[in-house]
């Protein structure tokens, strides 16, 4: 129930209730939620609170109305800024999502060619190590990383389930990524990465390519799909403002 003694709004109370049922996965993305009545009937409240509870929520994109249908949960936008390094998992729970992975393979394997190339490593045995990434209860990406076995010793698939693959190598070698390398094409995910997406035949989604490197080390090259509904990309373009030279400088 809310607290009709505190001083933060009915409808504030409401709002972060609800939230909180989305972000815990309670409700699960596009699920239908509770009338406005019903919600009215749970609560003890009024119906313009609970519509200026829902009415924020959805202008803040968690829910979304269908005409005759009702109001449903939406799936998640995830903006991902391309201004610097960064880590998915770091940065999609800074924007207050929890994040989780499933190891799908974890293997010592040949390298072949085009990743040998990528890698810099000649024919070296590789850590080949595939992952399904959920934003909350969500997959939203499958990413397959190859690592060269000779400089980076001990990889389990149980360390990178527990800490992450960054985390985990840090743990083992001191590496820490400060540079990476990527390449964005927009494409229909195929049949497998659709059904462990959990989206229909033909949707839009990335792929992305990643080389990422510590001080000139390249230790990883990635493969990832992901889906288009879910992640977008903001890039920022800047320039330098233009000083007018000083009289001085003119001569």
């Amino acid at each position: 129930m809310l607290d009709e003694k505190s001083a933060t709004p009915l409808y504030r109370q409401l709002k972060d209730a609800i939230q909180k049922k989305i972000h815990t996965g309670e409700w699960a993305y596009a699920a239908k939620i509770p009338s406005e009545d019903e919600l009215c009937r749970q609560y003890g409240i009024s119906r313009m609170t609970v519509r200026l509870a829902v009415n924020e929520l959805a202008r803040l994109g968690y829910l979304y109305r269908r005409q005759g249908k009702g109001t449903f949960v939406s799936v998640p936008k995830i903006a991902q800024k391309l201004t610097s390094f960064y880590s998915f998992s770091e940065d999609i729970t800074k924007m207050g999502y929890s994040v989780k992975s499933d190891v799908l393979e974890f293997e010592i394997s040949t390298c072949p060619p085009m990743v040998a190339e990528k890698l810099e490593c000649g024919g070296d045995a590789i850590y080949l190590i595939k992952r399904l990434r959920y934003v909350n209860s969500l997959p939203f990406a499958v990413e397959t990383s190859y690592i060269p076995h000779g400089r980076i010793d001990g990889l389990t698939a149980e360390s990178v389930r527990e800490f992450g693959l960054y985390n985990t190598i840090e743990r083992l070698c001191g590496v820490k990524p400060d540079r990476a390398t990527e390449v964005f094409d927009a494409i229909i995910l195929d049949s497998r990465s659709g059904e462990l997406l959990r989206v229909r035949k033909n949707t839009p989604g990335y792929h992305i390519n990643r080389v990422t490197s510590c001080k000139g080390f390249v230790f990883e090259y990635c493969e990832t799909y992901a889906r288009g509904d879910i992640l977008r990309f903001n890039v920022v373009l800047d320039t330098k403002p233009y000083i007018m030279p000083s009289q001085n400088q003119e001569k």
